[in-house]
């Protein structure tokens, strides 16, 4: 976070950042961010995510005791961009005075962000997981198409995207789109690589999930309840973390490093060595793997493709 002007410009209250009657502005570069940011009427805060931040929160205003109501009259002057890589996962309706980037990057949950008095349209909606609902055995069910709207020829994605769509592994959203910027639940995520590995061969129905994640915490690819218990106690709703995939796929595949490969800036996990070691994953330009970055639908599409040409 940059302060431009001096002063207190954002300070945690309770459960908040509040502002005071200054000038504030929030910089995140690979920032995962959670909370309320409560911009007071006479203040001005500008926030630019870039890098695949990831803001989950909102920006209010009204600040009584660290607490804010994302009320248009009570909030001061709030720019926000977003770049392509970022998202924005609004927990309430939220105002701001201008927005620049991908209003498919804001993730509304159900709610409403509003730009200028006006309802920003094109935002996408909750991420339920009901595109990974869909057994490869299903025939009936999965989409018969292999190319979506979402992800052309000239996509990074669109090789590991046709591959996997074609062999029944993952599946598209229903509509003929893709959402290859979609980020994955830890359930969402075990039932793709367990189907890839051939652990998982029936999972529909309401229960998918807890199939998933109890086949996961079965093999030891997440926690269980209890030790010898196939009940898993990681909540399959979270969404997964860039290490905590790595680290079940690194074991599921029997993965291992020889410590002799190159380890990222900001992690040196063995099970992500492993990966990169096996040439499955490579991490960002600068030398970061991001470890606490969520996975999208388009990474972890081609992290599967490679550990399927690896078996």
């Amino acid at each position: 976070m940059n302060n431009d002007s001096a002063g207190v410009l954002l300070s945690v209250c309770d459960d908040g950042w509040s502002g005071g009657s200054n000038i504030a502005a929030l910089n995140a570069d690979s920032q995962t961010l959670t909370g309320t940011i409560l911009v007071g009427s006479d203040s001005t805060l500008t926030m630019n995510l870039s890098n695949g931040s990831v803001f989950t929160g909102t920006i209010g205003g009204d600040i009584t005791n660290g607490k804010g109501a994302a009320v248009s009259d009570s909030v001061g002057t709030v720019n926000v961009t977003l770049d392509d890589t970022s998202k924005w996962i609004l927990t309430g309706d939220t105002y701001v005075t201008s927005f620049s980037g991908n209003a498919a990057n804001v993730i509304d949950n159900g709610y409403t962000l509003y730009v200028n008095g006006t309802a920003l349209t094109g935002t996408s909606p909750e991420n339920t997981g009901s595109a990974e609902q869909v057994t490869p055995s299903d025939e009936n069910a999965v989409e018969t198409s292999t190319t979506f709207s979402d992800v052309p020829e000239t996509a990074w994605c669109y090789e590991y995207v046709t591959a996997l769509t074609k062999d029944g592994v993952i599946n598209g959203m229903g509509d003929g789109t893709f959402a290859p910027d979609g980020t994955l639940t830890w359930a969402q995520a075990m039932k793709l690589l367990l189907c890839a590995h051939g652990d998982l061969s029936d999972v529909t129905g309401d229960a998918w999930a807890d199939t998933a994640m109890n086949k996961a915490a079965q093999l030891g690819l997440c926690e269980s309840e209890q030790d010898g218990d196939d009940k898993a106690e990681q909540d399959g709703s979270e969404e997964i973390t860039r290490l905590d995939f790595c680290t079940a796929a690194a074991k599921l595949f029997g993965l291992t490093s020889d410590g002799t490969g190159n380890a990222f800036s900001d992690c040196d996990d063995p099970s992500v060595l492993a990966l990169a070691d096996a040439g499955v994953i490579n991490g960002y330009p600068d030398g970061r793997f991001g470890p606490a970055k969520t996975l999208t639908r388009a990474e972890i599409s081609k992290i599967i493709f490679l550990l399927m040409k690896l078996s």
